[in-house]
């Protein structure tokens, strides 16, 4: 061999790729002392002949101690396939491992694609050291070989069968678990592919939840999930919460017969609540709670109680039990009472009951003046944030003068209520058609401004609010029947809590006029009242003229003769610097109609007005006209004797202008003759200095001549 030569040659019997040279490579191959080089490049080459000659001689290349050697001996042997495949699992006959085992094993896990089923079909027949080197490619290949290895839990051969379950059962969950899911419609795997499945149940769960709403599946993924026990509890959420309906009824019917099988899963069950849940699956949740499990979740829900992160999923099950009108909404009502007296779980009890509303209301009515005071204060405190739904009963409590206790706890409990809070249900029960609910909310309101009369004017919340919704709302029957119970309740207090409204909501004005005129109902103690909003510099005009009219009807104070000056286009010093002609008079006209209306300007009082104004003033003036004085006919004739006037004025303007355009004329007449004047003056003029001129020049010549000197 010439180390260069032989080099080359070997390439090109490559390329040729003659299948003759087949002999020729292998001898070369196996000649003793070969260098590494060359025997890598003839064993590439013996890699590209697809023939069943060249296998031998690569096998014994995994032998060899050059990395490069047998390198390029196992990706030949693995590009060669099926050719090579019975030479390299008969090389995996061996009772010992040697070098070239585990790089045999290399070759067959490259192949590809793999040869899974022809090695499972080699344990039939090799040897046991045969199969434990198969059993270690068919593992090491993982989720590839997977899929074959759980086809082959149902081969004929037992002895495979044992094979395969022991490769199966040393692979990874997350491996395995995929190929028993693709499977599970499959009768004949079914018990084998279950019993894998319970082994890796934890990785097995959450991909048999997903499975929950496939149509050939689905079935037998509950079935495995539900002999799965408590444990798949937290992963069955993703199945509630599945778009998919047979999804979620899959999911609902393993939870159902888990709580059937063990009670204590209820309790699991319920402790889902203390993370936040998807939507979908919380609305599930809770409907199995209250309705499959509803004669069994109550206990459990009470025990919920005492813990603070379930309290919103436990209320929200409790509220639909108890609308449910059912025996589980007595039993919930019922054991949520009890739980007041339980130190743990009053709390909680309290916020269901509070959510509850009026479906509660009825129970806790007779518990507020129980002798156990805690129980009591208990059911105040939860009657009070419950609100509005509360009144017919404390109404109805309130009125009981029989039972004097419960009585007033029930005052007690609605003189707590915040105003604002329980405001717009009691003028909702005031405005309605019902003679009973109009009492109650005419009863509860007076209940509650006497009460707050005690309290300085800035804590008397609910006449506050009461005006506030006559000047924000737009319904008629309720604002009349609002400002009645206002005149009913009457006192300095109220006219000042109708002139804060009156401020306060100025540019709401809604019933605004029916309220200041409610004062006149009020008596004495609204006049001062009026007077300062009168006085008040920033009012609106349109509220001092609403004031100022009412103000006069009640009483001619100066104030108002004041306003009614204003009806003048001079203004009086009373007046807002910032109130235009026009709004100046609308408020007088309104403070005169006032006076008018009240009856203070009678005769003699118009009388002593009359002589007490500057004579020709526009108030004098007015006055003259309410005492009935007969300024128009004297106007009249004023009109008439001017507009005679003005035509003789007329008249003997255009005789003066008719005169003028005579006078214009003649002066156009003697201006042109003037003109043609002047031109034959100019004309005579020339003339004249031409005869000049001629005579001069005569005159010359004469002198000039010889015979007229002699002479």
């Amino acid at each position: 061999m010439v180390p260069g030569r032989t080099y080359l040659l070997v390439q090109v019997l490559e390329h040729v790729h003659d299948p003759q040279a087949i002999p020729a490579l292998i001898a070369l191959l196996e000649t003793p002392g070969i260098e590494p080089l060359l025997a890598m490049t003839l064993v590439h080459a013996l890699g590209q002949y697809p023939d069943a000659r060249v296998v031998p001689p690569l096998i014994a290349a995994l032998a060899s101690s050059y990395v490069q050697v047998y390198e390029e001996a196992v990706n030949a042997l693995s590009s060669l396939g099926q050719v090579a495949l019975p030479e390299l699992i008969a090389a995996l006959d061996v009772e010992e491992e040697t070098l070239a085992t585990p790089r045999v094993r290399r070759a067959l896990l490259s192949m590809i694609p793999f040869p899974g089923e022809q090695l499972i079909a080699a344990l039939a027949v090799g040897s046991e050291a045969q199969a434990e080197q198969i059993m270690a490619v068919l593992l090491a290949k993982g989720s590839e070989a997977a899929p074959v290895l759980v086809t082959s839990l149902v081969h004929p051969d037992e002895r495979v069968q044992g094979y395969v379950r022991r490769i199966l059962t040393r692979m990874e969950g997350r491996i395995i678990v995929p190929a028993l899911l693709e499977v599970l419609h499959y009768p004949t795997l079914r018990p084998a592919v279950e019993e894998l499945l319970h082994r890796y149940s934890q990785e097995a769960i959450s991909p048999l939840v997903h499975l929950l709403g496939d149509p050939e599946r689905g079935d037998v993924a509950a079935a495995i999930l539900l002999n799965l026990g408590p444990a798949v509890l937290p992963s069955l959420v993703p199945g509630l919460d599945d778009a998919n309906s047979a999804a979620q009824a899959r999911a609902r019917s393993i939870i159902v017969n888990l709580v059937h099988h063990d009670p204590d899963v209820l309790s699991h069950m319920v402790h889902l609540f203390s993370s936040p849940l998807p939507q979908r699956a919380r609305e599930e949740l809770l409907a199995v709670l209250t309705n499959e499990l509803a004669e069994v979740s109550i206990p459990v829900l009470l025990a919920g109680l005492e813990d603070v992160y379930l309290l919103e999923g436990v209320s929200e099950a409790f509220v639909r039990l108890i609308q449910k009108h059912s025996v589980q909404s007595d039993s919930a009502l019922n054991g949520l009472f009890a739980a007041l007296r339980i130190a743990e779980r009053q709390r909680g009890a309290k916020i269901v009951l509070v959510n509850a509303g009026g479906e509660a209301v009825p129970g806790l009515i007779n518990l507020i003046a129980d002798s156990d005071q805690v129980l009591a204060q208990a059911a105040r405190d939860i009657l009070r944030d419950i609100g509005v739904a509360a009144f017919p009963a404390i109404w109805a409590a309130s009125s009981d003068v029989s039972n004097r206790a419960r009585r007033e706890a029930a005052l007690n409990t609605f003189r707590r209520m915040p105003s604002v809070e329980i405001k717009d249900g009691l003028v909702e029960h005031l405005m309605g058609d019902k003679l009973e609910d109009i009492s109650m909310a005419l009863g509860l309101l007076l209940e509650r401004i006497a009460d707050e009369a005690s309290l300085p004017r800035a804590n008397q919340e609910m006449v506050q609010a009461l005006l506030e919704h006559v000047q924000t709302q737009g319904e008629e029957r309720t604002t009349r029947r609002i400002i009645a119970l206002l005149l009913l309740v009457g006192g300095s207090d109220v006219a000042s809590h109708m002139a804060w409204g009156l401020y306060h909501y100025h540019e709401h004005p809604g019933h605004q006029e029916q309220l200041t005129q409610a004062f006149l109902l009020l008596g004495k103690e609204a006049e001062a009242v009026l007077l300062e909003i009168l006085r008040y510099r920033t009012a609106s005009p349109q509220l001092l003229a609403e004031v100022v009219g009412v103000l006069g009807m009640m009483t001619p104070h100066p104030d108002v003769y004041e306003y009614v000056r204003g009806i003048s286009t001079a203004a009086p010093s009373i007046y807002q610097t910032s109130m235009t002609p026009a709004e100046r008079q609308a408020v007088a006209l309104r403070a005169l109609g006032g006076l008018l209306v009240g009856g203070h300007l009678n005769s003699l009082t118009l009388q002593s007005r009359l002589m007490s104004s500057l004579y020709g003033s526009a108030e004098h003036e007015l006055y003259s006209v309410l005492l009935g004085k007969p300024y128009g006919p004297a106007i009249t004739k004023l009109e008439n004797d001017l507009r005679t006037a003005q035509y003789e004025y007329e008249k003997d303007r255009r005789q003066l202008v008719l005169q003028l355009g005579v006078l214009e004329h003649q002066k156009e007449v003697l201006e042109e003759e003037n003109q043609q004047l002047e031109a034959q003056y100019q004309q005579l003029e020339a003339t004249n200095r031409r005869l000049i001129e001629s005579n001069q020049r005569l005159q010359e010549m004469l002198r000039s001549m010889p015979g007229a000197r002699t002479r």
